[in-house]
């Protein structure tokens, strides 16, 4: 019998992984496509668990990325309407992703 807590275990695996590489990518990326590793993260959890825990990869996933990689760093905060922007544009591509729509 498979465990629940596999999926997110295994989904949070590849969320690190995600991070993981894009902190890599950073000297070449200078800052630019700070989500971009993140899709394999979403998609890997919608493999392994369904769209529950390919959820929780993607706003988790959003809220590292947001406080690493994107300006200013080290602030999660919606300040501007650009990032907010950002959050509801990468939230809607993400649902339309795990729901086939895409």
């Amino acid at each position: 019998m498979r465990s629940r807590s596999a999926p997110y275990l295994l989904s949070l695996a590849a969320l690190v992984a995600a991070v993981v590489v894009r902190s890599l990518l950073e000297p070449v990326m200078q800052g630019t496509l700070p989500l971009v590793t993140l899709f394999g993260a979403v998609a890997a959890a919608v493999w392994v668990g369904g769209y529950r825990p390919a959820f929780l990869v993607a706003v988790l996933g959003y809220l590292a990325c947001a406080y690493l990689f994107m300006e200013p760093h080290g602030i999660i905060g919606l300040t501007d309407l650009g990032r907010l922007v950002g959050l509801v544009a990468y939230l809607f591509k993400r649902r339309a992703r795990i729901k086939g729509e895409d």
